[in-house]
């Protein structure tokens, strides 16, 4: 078999290289160019298999990511980085990290190949998606409903009457958080333990379907 060329990972692409040796301890820098910015990951050598060569000839590009930590970015010179720019390169980094949680555990992965591979090749259209998705919720909205969600949990006699989310979703609408935000807060709420007792006693015929369980997705975990 052919020794790989110096400085690059066998069955990597172009413009995925490692670069010469660097004062990072017992790493190396790999270098990935994406547009204008190139983005530097240490790589630790010391892995079976490496041998003496380390792992410049012994990984190939998707195990040199798996075992990667991003150490920094530079600015290549010539370029202007613009929003758009912002926006691919924070889709080809999300895309990364998608693919490799889904290399490592498909449970941990929230999205399909077709929005991973989208989002590492510039799909406006899958970018769109991903962010869109993860939404946005104000610090106001998370105070208010806390709020509303402590009047009755502290009172022992409301406590006892509530019977579920349609107790409170016309004080929602009226803090201008719709059951969509309301899903998202209360899951938030939940995965801290708090309001326990009056989230799970949504758990009822008293609460829409999708408002009866707040638990995490496994990919959330």
């Amino acid at each position: 078999m052919p020794e790989p060329s110096a400085g690059i990972a066998p069955g990597s692409r172009p413009g995925c290289r490692l670069a010469q040796p660097v004062a990072v301890g017992p790493s190396s820098l790999w270098e990935h160019d994406r547009g204008p910015i190139r983005v530097r990951y240490a790589i630790a050598s010391r892995i079976p298999g490496a041998g003496e060569r380390g792992c410049a000839a012994a990984l190939t590009d998707a195990a040199c990511r798996s075992r990667s930590t991003v150490v920094g970015t530079e600015r290549k010179e010539g370029f202007a980085m613009s929003g758009d720019d912002t926006r691919r390169l924070l889709g080809v980094l999300l895309g990364e990290v998608y693919r490799v949680q889904k290399r490592v555990d498909p449970s941990m992965c929230g999205v399909g190949d077709d929005t991973i591979y989208g989002l590492r090749n510039g799909f406006e259209d899958a970018i769109d998606y991903v962010l869109e998705s993860a939404g946005d919720v104000p610090a106001a909205q998370l105070s208010a409903m806390g709020t509303l969600l402590d009047e009755h949990f502290m009172d022992p006699v409301k406590l006892a009457a509530f019977k579920g989310f349609y107790d409170i979703e016309h004080d929602l609408q009226r803090l201008g958080i719709d059951r969509g935000q309301a899903i998202k807060i209360l899951t938030y709420f939940h995965a801290g333990r708090r309001f326990g007792e009056l989230i799970e006693k949504m758990n009822s015929d008293r609460s829409p379907s999708e408002c009866r369980k707040f638990d995490l997705h496994a990919f959330d975990k």
